[in-house]
């Protein structure tokens, strides 16, 4: 009896271990001077054509961005229900010559602060 539990818990053990481990690895907080580039599989080319898409999006939104050292990513994030962009997205966001939106602020309890990173085949 001894046996199976101490058997349980190291199983339980490994099993939350490999879950933070995953879940650790899959968040990402948006920061500011990241570019984005693509709204819902569309590329973004202006603030303006960025705040239509975030507005009209569902609550889950996929977007991909490109962060100050060049490296892309796709994630992904669940919106506030708002009809404001930036308050939707927790984000606040500057024009970046027709190559995405460049993020100036992440509100700290926002979306935008907690993202889950896509992995595409």
């Amino acid at each position: 009896m001894l046996v199976k539990s101490i058997v349980r818990f190291m199983v339980f053990v490994l099993f939350m271990t490999a879950m933070s481990t995953t879940y650790a690895q899959d968040v990402y907080q948006l920061e500011r001077g990241d570019i984005i580039t693509v709204v819902n599989g569309e590329k973004i080319v202006n603030v303006n054509q960025y705040q239509r898409l975030v507005r009209i999006s569902n609550f889950k939104i996929e977007f991909s961005i490109r962060k100050s050292n060049g490296t892309e990513m796709n994630l992904t994030t669940t919106l506030r229900k708002a009809r404001n962009c930036n308050f939707r997205f927790g984000t606040d966001i500057a024009h970046n010559r027709g190559d995405g939106v460049r993020v100036t602020f992440v509100h700290p309890k926002g979306p935008g602060s907690s993202c889950q990173v896509v992995t595409k085949p």
